[in-house]
């Protein structure tokens, strides 16, 4: 709801002078103010009783973009009134005779207290008129546009004579109203015109119904007009044809991704009815996957409201669909599940049509009242969860109708220190639907036990705000709900959780049928004076309590419930964009407790962002500041000189938004196949079968080539993400409040995701057997067990991209732009399989060859430069002369490809039996970025006209920036060595160990980026200080080897062993903590040293494929090793800066660091004779993790106590 003050300031004139006069006494001044509110909101301004989605609750934002921030009226007079003369205060009458003309018989007891307090009384003139400026406020107040008037200001002979005026207004004075909204105010404040006794509740009402209009703001005047007793109502309007919203939270439960993304849009009075049509759209941080339908959490919904007639009355109408897809629960061996998706998949769906009315429409109070009549569909869907794929279907499902009305009032009182009172009723009637009683057995049920698409329920939820000494508030909240003794449906339910309930838990976790909860905060604002623009800061203190009842519970639920969270938070709104709704942020930490259920106690930290926009954002004197408030600076009213070339630096993060591979495994070869198929005579049958002559007949079912080949093939899941950081240079043009132009970039980026698929699978082989003359006589079967690992990574080690920009000038200052263009970069992935199998012992089944079966594995990968497209969107601050941040978003998608893999081999020792299976991978390169840059503008004006600056030096303060450069490996090699376990035959040891031992030269470079923050202590020419900086990496390196050795016993070969060994090590991050000492060579140019502190994310992975060649049976299997991990060291370096303006600079540096040598498990060789190990040894590898880096950094320079100053 958008609130518009309207004031009403009666003055006197004393002698030249203009007096504001105040209800409270002064020693000189008096009279009268009357401040009024109407809402310039859409059709509906105030809370519904829908149906939820859950979960979460109410996922989708309304369409509804919040309200802004309060705007003014004011109604004045121009002529008039009681003048006070000259020296009022020296001068003394005896007051003989008290005349009250024209006095309204309405307020006859202020007329004869008036006539009271002055009759027989020796007063000053000053003291008279204050007594009638009193009477006058009494008639504003009953009767705004009633004037007290005297023709003898001097009183003399002590007759007091007033006349009072009962003024009209006589017409209307459109002119600045825009002609799109013109009829629609002329409708609204026609009724004013003419009327005599003009009350203050008619006109509070026919002025508040302005805000019916969707996206009007603006002020009212009143004039003198032709007629002496005629007053001219002007009316001036700006129309806000779009408004909006941006939101970002972290309310979603963790399962959903707990960050929601919102964004609404308006579109107002655009047909010229006063109506609004506005659609919301909201998504989890998994936005890349909304058009597919497949985020966690996702919702869209439209909405359209217009007014009916002048008097208030609205309808509307809209529609939501919200899907939720939770993060599946791991169950193993279960394909159906694991592979099949999501666990669950939820879909709300609403459709509503709506009317609302204000029945009392003043400033102090109002009470308005809707209803409503909606469709709901509420479906809960998931698979089955079967060995074998299978279709989804509905775990519950809801569809019902439904009435609602809803209620809402509000009173401002004015007892203590004054408080405001919000209250609202609903009430919500099920007229049926869908019943669970249709299918009771193997039907789908609703989604709670009990409940019935007849309902009745009843909600209740008031607020109350206290103003207390030292600009302290308190306030209470406090909601309940009754299902009177009924078990609701999900999206009926009463939520004990939110950010007006128990706000420890995320939305939607804690629902009940009939509840309450109660919630008091204690907040202290303040004003808050950050990079030249006002804020309010409100710190706050809050306890919370709710408590419920689940009338019909699940079995794993409690039927009593409870929860409550004590805390504090931190509430800011400010309004750098310079819109008329500004920015808003909240942070709340808090700590819980409850009775739930596998629910521990715990902490939880709420954060809440939200911008809001609308209106003609380049006039920012259009909309003027509410008293009574505290205003906020508009930025500069100069222009921004964009056009120009401009470089600078950039950090962010990047994930892999698909971070799957898809593996397929084809037979080409199956050798170890026909080892079992085919038909044998047999001269006497095996036992327990007839004794005799007979024919066996072998086949598989699956076989096992077939087994390898389903192994293999599948899909596999794990998100990812890394830091990254480079730099950008472009070139803008700008024409007005358009700026267009282009980009490049190019950065390290490190979206490295690491996943595998296990799979365990049968491989049967059946024996028939018949007699003679064909008749079945019995069956055997011989069982193996195939299992298979499919371990991959994948990465984009670099990025760049060339794209073109397109923005509007929200403010001079703030650039809203989109961005698309060329995506380019250097992809790696790699896969690797590992396989083996056993022989399954069971009665009445054989082992089959399992134990003796050697697998090969499989290894295989892809890396080369992409092309590919790139499309975002971000904002730009031009917050200082020549110097901007921007925040910003990017999607790129480098293909997708497809590389083969070595050949999956099968072998039967000793038997040129073989089978083969020829596997191949699939993937695509995408990724989203999020990232904040740090440009400097060549040649432009800065954000706004400024002194002369001083000259550029170094001094003491703090500085922060980003950086970008590139990191050498200074110890690439890594070599592995094996240990010996002790086995069947210690004379085979040597041979598999020697055979896995080496080195490999492996240079871990790469770009690198992220930001740094210092601080400077500058004495003389010299300057010491300390600088913290945090990077991302790419650097990755990658090489292997291959080696054989031959096994003897009593100096017989037995088996040449042969061993391939890949290893890789990465640098994922890197921060450093370092003291600065440097020598000022200008007074703008420092040469420095400095030494510190390293730590960084480090990871390495070894893979081993050794096999085993021989005719005695001995078979190996592949092996994999892997370590993620911090790391502590140490790095010394130096570099020089040069501060090139008086607030930034320009570094150029170099470091050695050191992490240290890291030793890891890099995974094993064994060998094996019939399940038996003949030898084993377990692998060492050891690297060291050190390294050079030459970089470039862009530093802001500040003093953080000239950007923030508070006041009370």
């Amino acid at each position: 709801m958008r609130l518009i003050l309207v004031r009403l300031s009666l003055r006197l004139r004393r002698g030249q002078g203009t007096l504001a006069i105040r209800t409270q006494k002064q020693s000189a001044d008096w009279g009268v103010s009357i401040v009024l509110a109407f809402a310039a909101s859409a059709a509906f301004p105030f809370p519904t009783a829908q149906a939820q989605v859950f979960n979460p609750t109410v996922l989708a934002p309304s369409a509804r973009p919040p309200a802004p921030s309060e705007l003014e009226t004011r109604v004045t007079r121009g002529r008039r009134g009681l003048i006070v003369p000259r020296d009022a205060e020296k001068r003394f009458v005896v007051v003989r005779r008290v005349t009250l003309q024209g006095g309204f018989p309405e307020l006859a007891e202020e007329n004869a207290q008036f006539a009271r307090r002055l009759q027989d009384q020796r007063l000053t003139v000053a003291q008279v008129y204050q007594i009638a400026g009193e009477l006058q406020g009494a008639y504003a107040r009953r009767y705004p546009l009633a004037i007290l008037e005297t023709k003898s200001p001097e009183f003399a002979n002590g007759d007091v004579t007033i006349t009072v005026t009962d003024a009209y207004i006589e017409k209307l004075d459109l002119s600045r109203v825009p002609e799109q909204a013109r009829a629609l105010v002329r409708a609204r404040l026609e009724p004013l015109v003419g009327k005599r006794r003009l009350t203050v509740e008619e006109y509070q009402r026919q002025t508040q119904l302005i805000g019916n209009i969707a996206g009007v703001s603006g002020l009212t005047l009143i004039t003198p007009g032709a007629a002496p007793d005629g007053d001219v109502l002007v009316a001036q309007v700006f129309e806000n044809r779009v408004t909006g919203a941006v939101n970002i939270s972290n309310r979603l439960p963790r399962e959903f991704g707990t960050w929601e993304f919102s964004k609404s849009f308006a579109l107002n009075n655009a047909l010229g009815w006063g109506e609004q049509l506005s659609v919301a759209v909201s998504s989890s941080s998994d936005f890349d996957r909304f058009f597919a339908g497949q985020s966690k959490s996702q919702a869209v919904s439209v909405d359209g409201a217009t007014p009916i007639g002048a008097d208030g009355l609205a309808v509307g109408a809209g529609y939501l669909i919200a899907r939720s897809r939770p993060t599946p629960v791991p169950y193993s061996l279960v394909p159906d599940l694991q592979e099949g998706g999501e666990r669950a998949t939820g879909t709300f769906e609403r459709t509503y049509a709506r009317a609302a009315y204000p029945i009392f429409l003043a400033a102090d109070y109002y009470l308005k009242a809707q209803a409503s009549f909606e469709h709901v569909e509420n479906n809960q869907r998931g698979p089955a969860g079967l060995f074998f794929g299978s279709a989804f279907y509905s775990f519950n499902r809801d569809r019902y109708n439904a009435l609602r009305l809803v209620g809402e009032g509000r009173y401002v009182f004015p007892w203590l220190m004054g408080g405001v009172v919000t209250a609202n009723l609903y009430y919500a009637q099920g007229l049926g639907g869908r019943s669970g009683d249709d299918a009771p057995f193997l039907g789908v049920p609703l989604s709670r036990p009990g409940a019935s698409p007849v309902f009745n329920r009843l909600a209740a939820k008031a607020r109350v705000d206290l103003n207390l000494p030292e600009s302290f508030r308190l306030t209470f909240i406090g909601r309940g709900q009754t299902s009177f003794g009924q078990a609701l449906m999900t999206p009926e339910n009463f939520i004990l959780d939110g950010p007006e309930a128990v706000s420890g838990y995320a939305a939607g976790t804690i629902n009940v049928d009939r509840g309450v909860t109660v919630r008091g905060e204690l907040t202290r604002p303040f004003s808050v004076e950050l990079l030249g623009y006002n804020s309010i800061v409100s710190p706050y203190v809050f306890g919370a309590w709710g408590a419920g009842v689940r009338e019909r519970p699940f079995i794993v639920e409690r039927k009593r419930i409870w929860a409550e969270t004590f805390g504090g938070g931190l509430r800011a709104d400010t309004n750098f964009t310079g819109t008329p709704f500004g920015e808003s942020l909240s942070i709340e930490f808090g700590r819980d407790y409850s009775n739930l259920l596998f629910r521990p106690n715990g902490y939880r930290t709420n954060v809440n962002f939200n911008m809001r926009f609308a209106g003609d954002p380049l006039a920012p004197d259009a909309l003027p500041g509410s008293a009574g408030v505290l205003n906020k600076k508009a930025p500069a009213s100069t222009l921004a000189l964009w056009q120009g070339l401009y470089a600078g630096l950039n950090a962010g993060y990047t994930w892999d938004p698909r971070p799957e591979i898809a593996t397929v495994g084809v037979p080409t070869a199956t050798g170890v196949d026909a080892a079992y198929t085919g038909s044998v005579f047999l001269p006497n049958l095996p036992p327990p079968l007839p004794p005799g002559p007979g024919v066996a007949v072998g086949f598989g079912a699956p076989g096992h080539s077939a087994v390898s080949a389903l192994g293999v093939t599948g899909r596999s899941f794990a998100a990812g993400g890394g830091y990254a950081g480079g730099a950008q240079i472009g070139y803008n043009f700008q024409s007005g409040r358009v700026v267009a132009g282009f980009e490049a970039d190019i950065q390290g980026s490190n979206p490295r995701t690491r996943h595998g698929k296990p799979d365990a699978r049968f491989a049967n082989i059946v024996t028939e057997y018949y007699n003679q003359g064909g008749a079945f006589l019995g069956a055997s079967v011989d069982t193996d067990v195939g299992l298979t690992s499919v371990s991959h990574t994948k990465n984009v080690s670099w990025l760049g991209t060339v794209r073109g920009r397109g923005g509007y000038l929200i403010t001079p200052t703030f650039l809203a732009y989109g961005t698309g263009g060329l995506a380019y970069g250097y992809a790696e992935a790699h896969s690797f399989v590992q396989q083996k199998w056993l022989g399954l012992g069971l009665p009445n089944f054989g082992g089959g060859l399992g134990d003796v079966l050697q697998s090969s594995g499989a290894v295989g990968g892809y890396s080369g430069l992409r092309v590919g497209w790139t499309v975002g969107a971000g904002l730009e601050w031009m917050f200082g002369n020549n110097a901007s941040v921007k925040a910003e978003y990017l999607h790129y998608d480098l293909g997708s490809v497809s590389y083969g893999l070595s050949p999956l081999m099968t072998v039967l020792p000793g038997i040129p039996l073989t089978n083969v299976i020829a596997a191949t991978a699939r993937t695509q390169f995408r990724g989203d970025v999020t990232r904040i840059g740090i440009n400097y503008h060549f040649g432009a004006t800065g954000a706004a006209a400024a002194p002369a600056a001083p000259p550029a030096a170094f001094t003491t303060g703090f500085y922060a920036g980003l950086n970008a450069g590139y990191s050498w490996d200074a110890s690439p090699s890594i070599s592995t060595s094996a240990a010996f376990i002790p086995r069947l035959f210690p004379e085979l040891e040597a041979a598999p160990a020697a055979s896995a031992t080496g080195g490999v030269h492996a240079p871990a470079d790469g770009v690198i980026g992220g930001g740094q923050a210092g601080y400077n202590y500058a004495v003389g020419r010299y300057v010491l200080g300390a600088e913290a900086d945090l990077q991302g990496s790419s650097q990755s390196g990658r090489s292997g080897f291959v080696n054989a050795a031959q096994g003897s016993i009593a100096n017989v070969p037995i088996a040449l062993w042969t061993t391939a060994v890949t290893q890789e090590k990465t640098l994922d991050w890197f921060g450093t903590g370092r003291v600065r000492g440097g020598y000022l060579v200008t007074p703008a140019l420092l040469a420095y040293g400095t030494a510190g502190f390293a730590y960084g994310g480090v990871t390495a992975r070894s893979e081993v494929t050794p096999i085993a060649a021989s005719d005695v049976g001995f078979r190996s299997v592949s092996s994999l090793g892997h370590i993620a991990t911090a790391r502590v060291g140490w790095t010394v370096g130096g570099g020089v800066e040069w501060k090139f303006s008086p607030a930034m600079s320009l570094k150029a540096e170099y470091l050695y660091w050191d992490l240290g040598r890291l030793n890891y498990q890099a995974g094993a060789v064994a060998s094996s004779f019939f399940a038996a190990y003949v030898n084993a040894a377990n692998l060492t590898a050891s690297t060291r993790f050190t390294g050079q880096i030459a970089r470039l950094g862009l530093n802001y320079h500040f003093d953080p106590m000239e950007l923030v100053s508070i006041s009370k």
